[in-house]
């Protein structure tokens, strides 16, 4: 193509783009100033994102977040303890050694035996309507006491022992034809020491002889006597 060709065409299409704006200015109104614009940001036009309606997002997820596990404390309780009531013992319960007491009397036996300080044991020497001769031996014999009591009449000895010179013991003799139960003696021990003692005796049944009984003062101690035919 020849230079004047081409001045040609170049004219022609210049031409023909005046005429092309010409009209659009009537029909549209002046498109410079929007043409301007596009030509200078074409890319921005180009790359700008088109606007959409934003895509709900799902909540966040959350995080369980551990529950604070229980710590068991223990404490001592605080409560008013009261100690407990002593044990009510009947006094039958007390009776629990032979010889304690009149209702749990020993039987004399030819031995010796040992009596604490202050104490005292009783013992069963006959029963009914029985004579009867008791012996007391001790070591040692001075603070020892032997007291003899009837059937059914505790509050009071009716007998003591006496002390014998001939044997160096204790003796009681005596009973009652018409009596009923159990004759008892008492040894106690007055010392501050335990003491051996040893009471033996002897019983004849008087039931049907005839018996009489009385008192005698032997020393500064009333004796009970029972004599029987």
């Amino acid at each position: 193509m020849t230079p004047n060709q081409k001045g040609f065409l170049a004219k022609l299409i210049l031409g023909n783009l005046l005429v092309y704006m010409f009209l659009a200015f009537f029909a549209f109104g002046p498109p410079l100033p929007q043409l301007v614009d596009l030509m200078g940001r074409p890319l921005a036009v180009a790359l700008q994102p088109t606007k959409t309606s934003p895509r709900p997002t799902a909540p966040p997820t959350p995080i369980p977040v551990p529950s604070p596990v229980p710590t068991l404390v223990i404490r001592p309780a605080l409560r008013n303890v009261r100690p407990p009531a002593p044990p009510v013992v009947s006094p039958a319960s007390l009776i629990t050694q032979a010889g304690a007491s009149p209702s749990n009397p020993m039987t004399p036996a030819d031995s010796w035996l040992t009596l604490g300080a202050g104490e005292r044991v009783w013992y069963v020497i006959g029963s009914g309507g029985v004579h009867m001769d008791v012996f007391l031996e001790a070591k040692p014999l001075g603070g020892i006491t032997l007291e003899v009591y009837a059937p059914g009449q505790l509050d009071q000895p009716i007998g003591h022992g006496t002390f014998q010179a001939a044997t160096g013991r204790l003796v009681w003799a005596g009973g009652h034809w018409q009596s009923e139960g159990n004759w008892l003696a008492r040894v106690t021990n007055g010392n501050p020491a335990s003491a051996q003692y040893k009471l033996t005796s002897s019983a004849k049944d008087i039931s049907g002889k005839s018996c009489y009984s009385y008192w005698e003062d032997i020393g500064n101690q009333p004796v009970y006597w029972t004599v029987c035919q």
